[in-house]
């Protein structure tokens, strides 16, 4: 069966292992929940990366209204730079259980 984006334990959320990443249609994150720092990063209409940067848990990012969509990473995978422009691939996946 696929495998979740986040583990929730009892001291909060946690990442699964992976390097995987999540797109919302938003210009905000929040962190609360969260045990452990995310990186982000921020894309225009165009798909072209305006800002990059760390969400840390109990912290909130608000983007600028250029901003159509944020990607959520683990805290391990450098974020795509800044100008780079992006592509969205869907990618489906499925782990025997630990």
């Amino acid at each position: 069966h696929p495998r979740a984006m986040a583990q929730y334990t009892p001291d909060g959320l946690r990442p699964a292992p992976g390097p995987f990443g999540v797109l919302l249609r938003a210009r905000s994150l929040v962190g609360w929940g969260m045990t452990e720092p995310l990186r982000w990063f921020a894309v225009a209409h165009d798909g072209t990366v305006v800002r990059t940067g760390m969400l840390r848990p109990g912290r909130l990012v608000v983007a600028s209204r250029t901003v159509r969509w944020m990607v959520e990473i683990p805290g391990w995978i450098p974020p795509a730079p800044v100008g780079d422009r992006t592509a969205v691939v869907p990618i489906l996946a499925a782990w025997p259980d630990d």
